[in-house]
């Protein structure tokens, strides 16, 4: 009866916890509007993502297919783009993501006072730079003809 009347204690407290830390004061719902704020971000920095790094990818498999034949204005516009894109992607990819949501939040977006859309758009860059090397093979995958063929 030791061990039951230590466990029946232990729920007693939990329960007295829980009701003060949840139930009063209705604090569940900072808890639900919460996770409510954290899978708006979560949603809408992956279709940042994708967008972006389908875009680097474009960029790059562009560069990478024709970078013999480029010329003119063009050919300047999609070499700076190239550059560009792995500058971005080599900085991105070298830099520790807490280090990175603090640059955008005390650097780059100081001046807004949007917290969410901060982190939407923080997220959306980082996670961009995970997808852009998939969707570049994807890509490659889909211009180059097999070598031999399958029968």
């Amino acid at each position: 009866t030791g061990t039951q009347s230590a466990v029946s204690i232990w729920f007693d407290k939990f329960k007295k916890e829980f009701t003060l830390n949840f139930i009063k004061g209705a604090k569940w719902k900072w808890l639900v509007n919460g996770l409510s704020v954290t899978i708006q971000i979560a949603l809408a920095a992956v279709v940042i993502g994708i967008v972006l790094g389908a875009l680097v990818a474009v960029v790059r498999t562009s560069y990478e297919g024709n970078k013999d034949e480029l010329q003119g204005f063009k050919g300047s516009l999609l070499k700076f783009g190239n550059g560009l894109c792995s500058f971005y992607l080599t900085v991105i990819r070298g830099t520790p993501v807490v280090v990175q949501l603090m640059i955008m939040y005390y650097i780059i977006f100081a001046s807004s006072t949007n917290g969410q859309l901060i982190a939407t758009l923080s997220y959306g860059i980082i996670r961009s730079n995970t997808l852009a090397p998939f969707s570049q093979n994807t890509f490659k995958a889909e211009i180059t003809p097999p070598s031999k063929p399958l029968a």
